[in-house]
């Protein structure tokens, strides 16, 4: 990005806050942790690489010669109506999340759904839900 950016230009990126702030996700992580026996469902989550956490990617843009680096945790509001509206942004396959639950074979995403679903009512009743998600954001200025 440093190399196609005009001098005094601006570079910059946002990555979810993958260990404390992606809510939304968690759920099916979490989950997924408990019965994937072998692991293999967190097995390269970002969740220990260093960019999802904070001075992650002010680092990187240190690494990189970036100028005037600042850093900020964004956060985002995900609302859903009931469960299956919240269920439903997985099952279209997108992301690494949603292809780990469609490519689960019949039972084992209906045993993951039934413990997802669990911790989205937290023993509430069905219905909306707001969940935060925070990023974190960093840019930095392009100097030759």
């Amino acid at each position: 990005m440093k190399r196609v950016t005009r001098e005094g230009g601006t570079v910059a990126v946002v990555v979810n806050n993958f260990r404390c702030g992606w809510t939304p996700f968690s759920f099916v992580w979490d989950a997924a942790a408990v019965l994937d026996a072998h692991g293999a469902a967190m097995g390269d989550e970002m969740v220990s690489k260093s960019l999802g956490w904070p001075g992650g990617l002010a680092d990187l843009f240190k690494a990189a010669e970036l100028a005037d680096i600042v850093e900020e945790q964004l956060s985002v509001l995900f609302e859903y109506r009931p469960f299956e509206d919240y269920w439903a942004t997985f099952l279209t396959g997108q992301g690494k999340t949603g292809s780990y639950v469609t490519q689960l074979a019949e039972l084992k995403r209906d045993e993951l759904v039934h413990h997802v679903r669990t911790a989205y009512l937290c023993g509430l009743p069905d219905g909306p839900r707001a969940l935060t998600t925070s990023f974190w954001a960093v840019r930095g200025a392009v100097l030759r």
